[in-house]
């Protein structure tokens, strides 16, 4: 095999599918340590500052809440959403509706989507 595409083979165009951030989306604050740098690689950011030791803070748009809460869960330890507090809060609650699989004394309520602590004659 020596690598050739097939004849039939088109392009594919990433930039014409691509997401591209609007002038009216909300802006974000990401913390990102050395291991979450990739993100200021494949992601559009609008600013990005080294803070030292390979830490980077990046300034991106966000056209979905949801996808950033996402981001951050998939970063772990490796970055923080700063800015904005609503975001924040949505990923701190995110990530510990997503730890109560993994600690059986704690509950999920769902219509709040928090994770409530047993009463305390259960611990």
């Amino acid at each position: 095999v020596d690598g050739t595409p097939p004849a039939d083979a088109r392009p594919n165009v990433l930039d014409e599918h691509a997401f591209a951030p609007g002038e009216d989306d909300p802006t974000a604050v990401l913390e990102l340590e050395p291991t979450g740098r990739w993100v200021a690689e494949y992601v559009p950011v609008e600013s990005v500052e080294e803070l030292g030791e390979g830490r980077l803070q990046v300034r991106l748009r966000v056209s979905s809440e949801d996808w950033l809460v996402r981001l951050a869960l998939r970063l772990g330890s490796s970055g923080r959403v700063l800015e904005p507090v609503r975001l924040v809060s949505r990923v701190a609650d995110a990530a510990r509706a997503g730890l109560v699989g993994y600690d059986a004394d704690r509950a999920y309520d769902e219509q709040t989507g928090r994770a409530d602590d047993p009463p305390a004659d259960t611990q």
